[in-house]
């Protein structure tokens, strides 16, 4: 699967091979973390789909019962750590 840009965006897509299940959207003026089911990856990514509606509805809220929560340390807290450790749950 691509994860380039669209042609003419600035906009750059990050894929979190850790959880597969984030894609981050970045533009040159804010960011955005935009969570999408594995099935609509193709969807969100292909440059041939230019519809509005089509895209409009992976913008809903991720389900809440599908994720999952726990608690990190505060070496996240460092812009400088880029690491799995900024992800790993505290014992």
């Amino acid at each position: 699967m691509d994860f380039s840009p669209r042609r003419g965006s600035t906009q750059l897509y990050d894929f979190d091979n850790h959880s597969q299940q984030t894609i981050r959207t970045y533009s040159s003026s804010n960011a955005i973390t935009l969570l999408l089911k594995q099935q609509d990856y193709g969807l969100w990514l292909d440059p041939q789909v230019q519809s509005p509606v089509l895209l409009q509805d992976l913008l809903s809220p991720y389900p809440s019962e599908d994720m999952k929560s726990y608690e990190v340390s505060s070496f996240v807290n460092n812009p400088k750590h880029n690491s799995h450790q900024c992800i790993e749950a505290v014992a």
